[in-house]
């Protein structure tokens, strides 16, 4: 009997696939903002890139959510990799030609963004649809090693091959995932653990509105505690993140540090995601695990503003990117697990769209705040105001469940 995630050929795809297009994606992150960033100089012409290649998330990342929850994702998925494979190879093309410009690769990003935004929650549903349900944990968790190594991989190759080519390479990426949709069987769909549904609100008919749905996911509490801890530290992480190449530019004037910093992020993931997954595996509470990542990530940008060489950007980096595996496996594995089935895909699709918008408004401010004081200055006010916000909510959300330990009873 097949105890591995890996053991299915259908799960090996699947995570092959998601490697592929997530490595093309990093590739064009770090081209793309390292090429805004040498044409213009300023922090806050990456920031609005960010703006270009993100806020399509915020609006269509609930909309895809939505249809998974009522068509075939491995149908969607198939037609949408084809589609985000048109913006890349077109931007390829004009950096090729000599036609491309600042405002073209915004409006090109932007228009890219569209099919991915409205995947990003129909990958996640998918994953688990390659494996028998025990092992759907494993597969979500064995999926985020996938996506950092892909982080690993894609910046430094990005960095290194120039722009025209990261570009060519992730239109590539993604005509290679939609071909391995093709090609896989998968299963036809998941159903909720019977634990989860046992403790669920009570689910109503397949005529339920979209409104309806998301509030009975909002009646979960640890729906609530997901969303408060992590927008706050998408809004302070996902702008590094997003921003990074302004502190590569601080230390040196290379695009391939730039892919080495993004890499630190991924290899930091990488590192701590067995740590986490037997955590999870064992009963931990996801939770706490949210908690620890948001309290984390403050001291940590601190420590990246104060930092004057790049091995100490390195090692920085590095933690920060433990930090965000713990607040992503956590709140991936809740929302998708831990959910009925028939509201999954729509809560998902929020959660993205809300990590979208926390990372946008963040990479705006964030970005006026490096011009303005300087990038080390800006990190270290942004990690003392993450870290207040931290301990703030951790008080309120630990007093409020508190509250309701003591009304139950009574009710």
């Amino acid at each position: 009997m097949a105890t591995s995630t890996l053991d299915y050929p259908a799960a090996r795809r699947m995570l092959a696939g998601r490697a592929i297009s997530g490595a093309g994606g990093w590739m064009q992150t770090t081209a793309a903002s390292w090429y805004v960033l040498q044409e213009t100089d300023q922090a806050t012409s990456v920031g609005f890139l960010v703006v270009f290649s993100m806020l399509p998330s915020v609006v269509l990342n609930p909309i895809g959510g939505s249809l998974a929850d009522r068509y075939s994702p491995v149908t969607l998925q198939k037609w949408l990799s084809l589609l985000a494979a048109s913006a890349p190879l077109m931007i390829s093309l004009l950096y090729v030609t000599g036609e491309l410009s600042v405002p073209l690769m915004y409006l090109l990003v932007f228009l890219g963004a569209i099919p991915r935004s409205l995947a990003s929650p129909i990958m996640t549903e998918i994953l688990p649809m390659s494996v028998p349900k025990e092992l759907r944990a494993s597969i979500l968790a064995n999926g985020a090693v996938t996506y950092n190594i892909a982080r690993t991989v894609g910046p430094l190759i990005g960095g290194s091959v120039g722009v025209g080519w990261a570009f060519l390479l992730n239109g590539l990426s993604y005509l290679a995932l939609a071909v391995i949709m093709q090609v896989t069987p998968l299963r036809a769909s998941v159903e909720p653990d019977t634990a989860t549904k046992s403790e669920s609100p009570e689910e109503s008919d397949e005529s339920e509105s979209y409104r309806e749905r998301l509030g009975d996911a909002w009646s979960f509490p640890f729906v609530r505690v997901v969303f408060i801890a992590a927008v706050m530290f998408y809004v302070a992480s996902g702008s590094v993140h997003q921003l990074l190449a302004n502190v590569a530019k601080d230390s040196v004037d290379t695009a391939h540090f730039l892919g080495v910093l993004y890499a630190a992020i991924a290899v930091g993931g990488i590192a701590v995601n067995p740590l986490i997954k037997r955590y999870i595996n064992e009963g931990g509470s996801k939770t706490s695990l949210l908690y620890a990542a948001l309290m984390g990530a403050g001291p940590t940008i601190v420590l990246l503003g104060v930092s004057q060489w790049l091995w100490t950007d390195i090692i920085v980096l590095l933690l920060l990117g433990a930090f965000g595996e713990a607040m992503w496996l956590g709140a991936q594995e809740s929302l998708t697990l831990d959910l009925p089935r028939k509201i999954s895909g729509s809560i998902l699709g929020i959660f993205f769209a809300a990590v979208a918008l926390a990372t946008v408004v963040g990479a705006i401010l964030v970005s006026v705040l490096f011009d303005l004081v300087g990038v080390r200055l800006g990190l270290v006010i942004l990690g003392s105001i993450t870290f207040i916000y931290g301990l703030v909510q951790i008080w309120w959300l630990t007093r409020s469940r508190s509250r309701s330990e003591k009304v139950a009873p009574e009710s």
